[in-house]
């Protein structure tokens, strides 16, 4: 019954009511990127290329990060002879970020772009979701080529469309995590007083890494990092990765720590699937009897329940070589 209700539905249904796109052009700065993440508070920006009209690629938090932490610090973490000002973060172009993320975890330069049509079925929107793809544009038909055209459809949106039509489904939301083996990624965990800049370098390379668990010394979790916590970041501000773990959410987050969200290995899918859309949170952390973290669910992990994409067995390095392959039609 979920494959039939999935094929009956199509992508302009999930994107009828989101917002008009936020973009910047290829000749934008990266300093101009920062500052519309920040004014529209979002994780991702689609570039676009005036001569060529059309969108080049997708750059995202998790590129601009890759940047400051492998560019302006020396492999010791201490500020480089290049390191980041001002002037260069003004005159930097954005669209040179375009990729740098996975090219620097896993070898694979792409553009993060995935255009779908709003005709397209949710069941095929859903496939590129469960390989780690974090967003997609869908263009409307028949409109001109503008950027006005397209909206953006994130993993968010994918998960709280299941959610609202669980009726639906015939997937066992009851069955727990553990009955289903879902969480069973590795945790990577970072102590609270440990220094940003080593963790987020952790996470771009690592590729099962994709935000830490912190914990305190007692190895309790108190806390997530994940690149999306420089969606506020300013150009003043690249140094703040220097400072503690702690020190640094709590700047990010008006003085304090945002308390993660946990499930145990005896949460039902359906239950971790309303904290992640009730919470706008990309992963709820799976903890033990002692609250140390010892698993987590994704919103790829639950996407993954409603799809049949072969490549989920193979490694994320894998998959993405074979993605570029064929997008060069050589696969």
């Amino acid at each position: 019954m979920s494959s039939q209700f999935l094929k009956s539905h199509v992508a302009a249904e999930l994107v009828y009511n989101k917002r008009n796109l936020f973009w910047v052009t290829a000749d934008s700065s990266v300093k101009e990127a920062l500052t519309s993440l920040r004014d529209c508070n979002c994780l991702s920006l689609p570039v676009w290329d005036e001569s060529k009209k059309q969108f080049i690629g997708i750059v995202n938090t998790f590129d601009v990060l890759a940047y400051l932490s492998f560019h302006g610090f020396d492999y010791q973490g201490v500020p480089s002879p290049q390191e980041l000002t001002a002037f260069e973060l003004a005159h930097k172009k954005v669209s040179e970020l375009i990729g740098v993320g996975e090219q620097i975890r896993s070898g694979v330069t792409l553009d993060g772009l995935n255009i779908m049509e709003s005709d397209d079925t949710v069941a095929d929107v859903m496939d590129p979701f469960t390989v780690g793809v974090q967003r997609v544009l869908v263009r409307y038909e028949g409109q001109e080529e503008v950027p006005s055209s397209y909206r953006m459809l994130s993993q968010s949106d994918m998960v709280r469309f299941l959610y609202l039509n669980e009726e639906h489904l015939d997937q066992e939301l009851d069955k727990s995590i553990k009955e289903l083996s879902v969480g069973t990624t590795k945790v990577h965990t970072v102590n609270i007083n440990d220094i940003t800049l080593h963790a987020f370098r952790e996470i771009y390379t690592d590729e099962t890494c994709e935000a830490m668990a912190v914990v305190n010394d007692d190895g309790k979790l108190i806390a997530t990092l994940s690149p999306s916590d420089i969606r506020a970041f300013d150009e003043t501000e690249v140094a703040s990765v220097l400072k503690p773990v702690g020190e640094f959410l709590k700047e990010n987050n008006f003085g304090t720590l945002r308390w993660p969200v946990t499930v145990t290995q005896h949460s039902t899918l359906a239950q971790c699937m309303s904290k992640a859309v009730l919470g706008h949170l990309h992963r709820v952390w799976i903890v033990d009897a002692d609250e140390k973290p010892v698993g987590q669910v994704t919103l790829e992990d639950i996407l993954h329940q409603f799809s049949s994409f072969p490549f989920r067995r193979l490694s994320m390095t894998d998959t993405k070589k074979l993605l570029k392959r064929a997008e060069s039609g050589k696969a």
